[in-house]
Parts: structure tokens; C-alpha cells; sequence
């Protein structure tokens, strides 16, 4: 499973996301993050899981306060 998430640039935001997949017992295989034009930033997270961990995961990303738009890409 991938996500792509435009975040806030907030001190702390990289921390929560990845106490988000921690907490979900979800090893993340790549993380990427690069400074986007409007001031904040550009997420792509890789993890190995099951759909039914990815929704679980996506709902609770949509759900964090630095957080202004998530997808999940289906590989």
C-alpha cells in the first residue's frame, strides 16, 4: 500500500505520521518527503499490509490536524 499525503509544515507532523503506522504494528518500507510549492509538504509512505489495514490506516491519516489531503494508491 502507498500513501500520498499533502501535509502542513508543522513542527511534529513527520513524528505523528509515523506514530500512526506504529501504532498500527505497520513497518513502513519507504518514506519520502519533499517541500512542496504551498509551503508544506509531500508525504509518500510505502507499507506492506492488507486493504483492510490500509483503510484503517487512510481513515486515521485523514484524521491528523497537519494533514491536508491523503490518497492511497493500490499497487
Amino acid at each position: 500500500m502507498t500513501f500520498v499525503a499533502h501535509l502542513e509544515n508543522s513542527p511534529g507532523v513527520l513524528a505523528r505520521v509515523e506514530t500512526l503506522f506504529r501504532r498500527q504494528n505497520v513497518a513502513l518500507t519507504s518514506l519520502t518527503m519533499a517541500e512542496n510549492a504551498s509551503a508544506g509538504y509531500l508525504v509518500t509512505v510505502e507499507a506492506p499490509g492488507s486493504p483492510e489495514t490500509a483503510d484503517l490506516v487512510l481513515k486515521q491519516f485523514r484524521r491528523l490536524v497537519d494533514v491536508r489531503n491523503v490518497t492511497l494508491k493500490e499497487c
